[in-house]
Protein backbone atom coordinates (compact mmCIF):
# COMPACT_ATOMS: atom_id res chain seq x y z
CA UNK A 1 0.00 0.00 0.00
CA UNK A 2 1.48 3.10 -1.33
CA UNK A 3 2.19 6.24 1.41
CA UNK A 4 -0.82 8.65 -0.20
CA UNK A 5 -3.25 5.98 0.64
CA UNK A 6 -2.21 5.31 4.26
CA UNK A 7 -2.69 8.91 5.20
CA UNK A 8 -6.42 8.44 4.50
CA UNK A 9 -6.26 5.25 6.90
CA UNK A 10 -4.24 6.71 9.43
CA UNK A 11 -6.66 9.67 10.11
CA UNK A 12 -9.63 7.68 9.79
CA UNK A 13 -8.27 5.38 12.84
CA UNK A 14 -7.31 8.30 14.68
CA UNK A 15 -10.43 10.39 14.24
CA UNK A 16 -12.41 6.80 15.55
CA UNK A 17 -10.19 6.69 18.06
CA UNK A 18 -11.18 9.92 19.90
CA UNK A 19 -14.44 10.01 19.26
CA UNK A 20 -15.00 7.13 21.69
CA UNK A 21 -12.52 8.50 24.23
CA UNK A 22 -13.49 10.00 27.39
CA UNK A 23 -12.95 13.26 28.00
CA UNK A 24 -10.27 13.61 31.30
CA UNK A 25 -10.37 16.85 32.47
CA UNK A 26 -8.17 16.65 34.99
CA UNK A 27 -5.48 13.84 36.00
CA UNK A 28 -3.85 13.17 39.04
CA UNK A 29 -1.73 10.63 40.03
CA UNK A 30 -2.20 9.31 36.93
CA UNK A 31 -6.28 9.03 37.08
CA UNK A 32 -8.87 11.10 36.10
CA UNK A 33 -10.85 13.06 38.68
CA UNK A 34 -14.22 14.37 38.79
CA UNK A 35 -15.07 18.27 38.47
CA UNK A 36 -16.61 17.30 42.44
CA UNK A 37 -13.30 15.95 43.48
CA UNK A 38 -11.16 18.45 42.03
CA UNK A 39 -12.55 21.30 43.58
CA UNK A 40 -12.87 19.52 46.62
CA UNK A 41 -9.63 18.31 47.05
CA UNK A 42 -7.59 20.83 44.41
CA UNK A 43 -8.69 23.73 44.66
CA UNK A 44 -5.30 25.67 44.35
CA UNK A 45 -4.44 24.01 41.19
CA UNK A 46 -4.74 26.28 38.15
CA UNK A 47 -3.59 26.23 34.75
CA UNK A 48 -1.07 28.41 32.67
CA UNK A 49 -2.32 28.54 28.93
CA UNK A 50 -0.49 30.37 26.51
CA UNK A 51 -3.66 31.31 23.61
CA UNK A 52 -1.45 31.65 21.16
CA UNK A 53 -0.31 28.22 20.85
CA UNK A 54 -2.76 26.10 23.29
CA UNK A 55 0.33 24.62 25.32
CA UNK A 56 -0.13 24.54 29.17
CA UNK A 57 1.81 24.20 32.68
CA UNK A 58 0.04 23.76 35.63
CA UNK A 59 0.94 25.84 38.29
CA UNK A 60 -0.16 26.09 42.41
CA UNK A 61 -1.70 29.26 43.95
CA UNK A 62 0.50 30.20 46.77
CA UNK A 63 -1.87 33.15 47.95
CA UNK A 64 -4.50 34.80 46.22
CA UNK A 65 -2.70 37.02 43.77
CA UNK A 66 0.41 34.42 43.61
CA UNK A 67 0.76 31.36 41.84
CA UNK A 68 4.03 29.03 41.81
CA UNK A 69 4.89 27.42 38.47
CA UNK A 70 7.91 26.09 36.56
CA UNK A 71 10.19 28.44 35.26
CA UNK A 72 9.97 27.69 31.75
CA UNK A 73 6.07 28.65 31.86
CA UNK A 74 6.80 32.39 32.27
CA UNK A 75 6.73 32.86 28.89
CA UNK A 76 4.78 36.55 27.89
CA UNK A 77 1.05 35.70 26.70
CA UNK A 78 0.13 33.67 29.71
CA UNK A 79 -3.43 33.50 31.30
CA UNK A 80 -4.58 31.49 34.17
CA UNK A 81 -7.29 29.20 34.27
CA UNK A 82 -9.15 27.98 37.65
CA UNK A 83 -12.22 26.91 39.53
CA UNK A 84 -12.49 24.62 36.59
CA UNK A 85 -11.15 21.03 35.89
CA UNK A 86 -12.65 21.81 32.02
CA UNK A 87 -10.22 24.39 30.25
CA UNK A 88 -13.24 25.36 28.70
CA UNK A 89 -15.00 26.61 31.86
CA UNK A 90 -12.78 27.68 33.66
CA UNK A 91 -11.93 31.39 34.57
CA UNK A 92 -9.27 33.37 32.97
CA UNK A 93 -7.28 36.61 34.40
CA UNK A 94 -4.07 37.85 33.12
CA UNK A 95 -0.96 37.73 34.09
CA UNK A 96 0.58 40.39 35.09
CA UNK A 97 4.12 40.23 35.86
CA UNK A 98 6.15 36.96 35.84
CA UNK A 99 9.34 36.84 38.08
CA UNK A 100 11.89 34.04 36.94
CA UNK A 101 14.83 32.90 39.43
CA UNK A 102 17.60 35.03 38.37
CA UNK A 103 19.67 31.62 37.62
CA UNK A 104 17.66 30.06 35.20
CA UNK A 105 18.66 29.58 32.07
CA UNK A 106 16.29 29.03 29.09
CA UNK A 107 19.07 27.42 26.93
CA UNK A 108 19.65 24.37 29.92
CA UNK A 109 15.92 24.30 31.05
Amino acid sequence: MGDARRVPIVALCLITLFAVMPVARAIVHGRAVSQARFLRDYPWVVALENPLTGGVCTGVLVSPTYVLTAAHCTVANKRVLYGNASRRRAHRVGVAEAIRHPGYDRRTG
